[in-house]
């Protein structure tokens, strides 16, 4: 999947190449943030973005970098959430 999805309302942006190296690593793009919620969905776990993506998705493009993807899902979806996110190496932040 490149450049976004027109489900999720969001164009990829590439990472800006002046941004240090390390930086560079940790920006998620578009395809990330799409993928994970369609990953999510697949698995029957219902996903609202929030945050700067949320912002995004509802412009339809990427505006800038993002070190991390708000979401909000049901709380009886949490112990799912966390195994899929953990195949993943993705790390989960509780609010």
């Amino acid at each position: 999947m490149t450049n976004g999805d027109p489900e999720w309302g969001i164009a990829a942006r590439p990472v800006d190449s002046r941004l240090p190296r390390a930086v560079r690593a940790e920006v998620a793009v578009a395809d990330d943030a799409v993928m994970t919620c369609q990953r999510l969905s697949e698995h029957g776990i219902a996903v609202w973005l929030t945050g700067g993506w949320g912002i995004d998705a509802l412009l339809r493009e990427q505006t800038r970098p993002h070190k991390d993807l708000d979401l909000l899902v049901l709380v009886d979806d949490v112990v799912r959430l966390r195994t899929l996110l953990a195949r993943d190496a993705c790390h989960l932040k509780e609010l």
